[in-house]
């Protein structure tokens, strides 16, 4: 298997040209609701792990996570917090979503709030050695990953 370089990925890469990208990947995913069957998911881990709030980690635009909890009834989630390496802030703040300043490093969970984490689409950009570290600071959480696409040629 080839993984490709994701250029978007890459410090120097434009940021107007990876705000593009993230709005359309999550444009799309919202307009065809891709994630929305995850909300029963999210809604039983939150019941499991007797919290309200999430902590989106690599949220992009932050549209995978919105379509997915749309349904989640607001006595069950009151906030979600996202957060990238590089935010895009798209998506409009309300009183259940909320951007975490800045950029966020999510291989160092003691900067994150408390809550369920989450990842759509977004584990794939992790190194092995990376992938690890990640899941050892934030599967304690509880930690909900849901990789649909990835940018990989088998051969």
């Amino acid at each position: 298997m080839i993984k490709w370089i994701e250029f978007e990925d890459q410090p120097w890469f434009p940021s107007y040209f990876r705000t593009m990208q993230t709005d359309f990947i999550g444009w799309l995913v919202h307009l065809v609701g891709l994630y929305q069957p995850v909300a029963l998911i999210v809604e039983n881990a939150l019941g499991k792990l007797k919290v309200k709030s999430i902590v989106d980690l690599c949220s992009g635009n932050g549209l995978a996570i919105v379509s997915a909890i749309k349904d989640v009834p607001e006595d069950k989630l009151t906030v979600v917090y996202l957060s990238d390496k590089y935010p895009s802030f798209t998506v409009p703040e309300n009183v259940r979503v909320k951007w975490m300043a800045g950029p966020v490093d999510v291989l160092k969970a003691e900067t994150l709030p408390t809550g369920l984490r989450t990842i759509f689409n977004a584990y794939h950009h992790f190194s092995e050695e990376q992938a690890q570290v990640l899941l050892d600071v934030n599967a304690k959480e509880g930690l909900l990953i849901c990789e649909i696409l990835e940018p990989t040629f088998f051969i």
